[in-house]
């Protein structure tokens, strides 16, 4: 018992300091929530949904990281690009789940 005490402390202290210092180097710019999105509402079979717009790069790569409310229901976060592509997200510290649709050009 004791030895796995004197393997398992030493672990879950590292883990603790990494975690640490993780959230404290994220820059300030992507922790605060200093983006204001555009609105715009998406109507789908007479259904309309409150929409967020993320248009840039910057927009796209805050999204919703650090954000701590979930989205009201019938709200979404619409990321626009320029062209079809493949394309990743990034999905960092978020506290709530989400639902992940893609469109193309044809809808």
């Amino acid at each position: 018992m004791v030895r796995k005490i004197t393997v398992l402390l030493p672990v879950i202290v590292g883990c603790i300091i990494l975690g640490v210092l993780g959230l404290t180097f994220v820059p300030e710019g992507i922790k605060n929530r200093n983006i204001d999105f555009s609105k715009g509402t998406i109507v789908i079979n007479n259904n309309s949904i409150s929409t967020e717009i993320a248009e840039t790069p910057a927009e796209r790569q805050r999204w919703l990281t650090f954000r701590n409310e979930e989205l009201p229901l019938n709200s979404a976060l619409l990321l626009v690009y320029d062209k079809p592509d493949l394309y990743s997200l990034w999905l960092l510290n978020i506290q709530f789940n989400l639902d992940l649709i893609w469109f193309d050009g044809a809808g």
